[in-house]
């Protein structure tokens, strides 16, 4: 999708027309008024301009327009305030300091320091942003079955059986941590799971259940943004439509009673928005437009 590539006044690719047999060439040709009532119909492709080496990151050109609002935006962008500070959390010239975003990432190249338990972060907080998640997928059937399915608090040892894919990681909250024998000082942890609003039915902790696992495995804990905290998310964060050149345009498009040209000049140059998804336009009258953030 054309917003997971980043935006160069000097790209290496190029967005056009799609080849696709699924792509309807022949609506180029009809009036907006007059197109079919679908979801979909007409699709980009994003083909490259110049040879591009393995490894080597793709560009977008996303126009003037554009390129004027982002720059506009680095001039006036202010860092956001500091968020409300926890009564148990220490004033911001104590020697932790108290970030108001950091990116996961971040943390998780930090791979050796222990991950903090809900005590140790009344005094020394994760960013708000930041949540702790494990690697987990609730099985009813592999919970002993002497806990009953009535129970209030459901524990029992790790387990996770598939592989480790970023959709598997759900949130949960570190109650302790410890070293089992023999674990060549490795740091396991008991913690609580929770679901993060994507689980299927059978992979769903029931609502009156708090279900606490032990033995957790160090490498198993990721840091991951918490709903809606990303840098996206940030208040002043930068979005933008992404035009769609002009000569990308079909004549009847510009010509839609309004004269020919008038919106691409009020546009500077981008006569029409990218719509959602990236790589196709919505019928003109249910068209959603992709706000870019960067």
């Amino acid at each position: 999708a054309v917003q997971m590539i980043n935006h160069n006044a000097t790209p290496n690719a190029e967005i056009v027309w799609s080849s696709n047999p699924y792509h309807h060439s022949e609506w180029l040709n009809i009036p907006p008024n007059d197109l079919p009532h679908k979801h979909s119909g007409l699709m980009f492709d994003i083909i490259a301009t110049k040879s591009i080496q393995p490894g080597e990151e793709v560009f977008l050109n996303y126009g003037q327009q554009w390129e004027d609002a982002w720059n506009e935006h680095l001039r006036q962008w202010t860092p956001p305030p500091p968020p409300p500070r926890h009564p148990a959390q220490p004033p911001p010239n104590h020697h932790h300091n108290i970030t108001t975003y950091a990116h996961p990432e971040t943390l998780n190249q930090d791979w050796d320091s222990p991950v903090r338990t809900l005590d140790e972060q009344k005094t020394n907080p994760y960013p708000p942003n930041v949540q702790t998640a494990c690697y987990y997928i609730y099985d009813p059937h592999k919970i002993a079955a002497a806990q009953g399915e009535d129970a209030s608090t459901v524990e029992t040892k790790y387990y996770f059986d598939y592989h480790y894919d970023k959709s598997f990681l759900r949130p949960c909250d570190i109650l302790e941590r410890y070293y089992l024998p023999d674990s060549e000082k490795r740091y396991y942890y008991t913690v609580r799971m929770r679901n993060h609003g994507k689980n299927v039915d059978d992979d769903r902790i029931p609502d009156h259940v708090a279900h606490v696992v032990y033995d957790v495995p160090h490498h198993v804990i990721w840091y991951t943004h918490r709903p809606y905290a990303s840098d996206v998310s940030l208040e002043g964060a930068f979005r933008r439509v992404i035009g769609i050149p002009d000569h990308l345009m079909p004549e009847v498009w510009l010509n839609d009673g309004r004269g020919k040209g008038d919106d691409a000049a009020a546009a500077g140059g981008d006569s029409a928005r990218l719509c959602e998804g990236g790589d196709e336009i919505s019928h003109a009258a249910d068209a959603t437009c992709l706000s870019q953030s960067q």
